[in-house]
């Protein structure tokens, strides 16, 4: 494959991030990803199955929206820009990070369903309890996505409480939190589905968790992967044998799996990955909702992150930011002369903030009080919850179960 070619010559970004070359060489990256979902969705209707595309990370959120874009341009007939075929969920999510270039769903089954769901599990250490922890905390979104598109799936507690969660959301323009979940609840569950998994890569472990649990539940999926060439963390090799191994291989080659790029957007917050990360890191204590409310397994240990969009009175900017980025890679800055601008706001919205304000929290979530609540090296809202109000919160989500029972 031409693109291949390409791709073995380039080097990681250097000096600055947002340079025309960096940029190329993001974009280059972007359009072999193109190829690949194009041959795997392809594929995958031949068979007679429905793909259906997970986007399970912020950096794949731009990759996605960029390979789309591309599509639509090299191929305007094509299943995947067809708004009668392909549905997006929770599309009002979509059609924000779109600017309104994707619609919302239509009603009635489609040939192609695209779903972005958080399995951010903001645990970067490699080490002990926290590799751990990560792996049980990424099975829980692989059951809880299981859930919303398998019809002999019954509702797990690991969707409920993320359903939970999303209640705790303020509403503000852009965001309705009843509006997203009430988008996801009406995904049709269909038995012939194929899952293509189009995600970032740094040292793979995420990947490796996430493709190890599809396929200890008995649904591996079909893998395309963003390996970051740019900086001084690298693919490992025994992940990425894990990831083979883990992976469906019917519809692709291994040669398109793994497409090699530096990831300009990973890990720079909403202004260049469309949306925000918040991570109750209060609940990953083992054991935790057991102590509250014994209805609960011991071992119930559930991921308590959600992708929000960035709240008032800043929200604009990050939108308006997000989308110069992906006008800029697409049209190679023609028709841009304000980039430049751009690019000096983008990059003042990607530094670290540290602590966030009362405020700034208030205006995210319903919550009484917290111990502390900053802004990761990696862009994700950590907030800690007081012990009691963790505690309220559980016993709150324990009380909407007993309701239904």
């Amino acid at each position: 494959m031409a693109a291949r070619q390409e791709l073995e010559g380039r080097t990681p970004p250097r000096g600055e991030l947002l340079s025309d070359k960096n940029i190329e060489l993001y974009v280059k990256g972007c359009e072999e990803i193109t190829v690949a979902l194009d041959t795997a969705v392809r594929n995958i209707i031949a068979a007679g199955k429905k793909p259906t595309i997970l986007i399970p990370s912020r950096g794949a959120v731009p990759i996605f929206l960029i390979a789309e874009s591309i599509l639509e341009s090299l191929d305007p007939d094509n299943v995947l820009v067809d708004p009668q075929k392909t549905s997006y969920y929770p599309s009002n999510i979509f059609e924000y990070l779109s600017n309104g270039r994707i619609g919302t769903a239509h009603p009635g089954e489609s040939e192609v369903d695209v779903i972005l769901y958080p399995f951010t599990a903001d645990v970067s250490t490699e080490i002990g309890r926290e590799t751990k922890l990560a792996e049980t905390l990424r099975t829980s979104c692989v059951r809880a996505f299981l859930d919303i598109t398998l019809p002999e799936r019954s509702t797990s507690l690991d969707l409920k409480w993320y359903f939970f969660l999303m209640s705790k959301m303020r509403q503000y323009p852009g965001l309705v939190p009843e509006t997203i979940v009430g988008s996801l609840k009406s995904i049709p569950r269909g038995k012939d589905r194929e899952f293509v998994l189009i995600d970032t890569v740094i040292s793979g472990r995420a990947a490796s968790n996430i493709t190890g649990a599809f396929e200890s539940l008995g649904q591996p999926v079909t893998a395309i992967l963003a390996v970051d060439t740019s900086g001084d963390r690298r693919f490992r090799k025994s992940l990425k044998a894990a990831i083979t191994r883990n992976v469906r291989w019917t519809y692709m080659g291994k040669e398109s799996s793994f497409v090699e790029f530096p990831l300009i957007s990973e890990d720079k917050g909403a202004a260049l990955l469309g949306v925000a990360a918040l991570n109750f890191s209060c609940f990953n204590e083992p054991g935790f909702f057991n102590r509250v409310d014994g209805q609960f397994s011991p071992d119930f240990l559930p991921q308590s992150c959600v992708w929000i969009l960035p709240p008032p009175p800043h929200g604009e900017v990050y939108k308006r930011a997000f989308h110069a980025f992906l006008e800029r890679c697409l049209n190679n800055g023609n028709g841009q002369p304000d980039w430049a601008k751009s690019s000096h706001a983008i990059k003042s919205l990607i530094v670290q903030r540290g602590s966030l304000t009362e405020n700034e929290i208030r205006a995210m979530i319903t919550c009484k009080k917290w111990t502390t609540a900053r802004e990761t090296s990696s862009h994700i809202v950590s907030i800690h919850l007081t012990r009691q109000e963790a505690e309220d919160w559980v016993r709150q989500f324990a009380a909407t179960l007993n309701k239904r029972n």
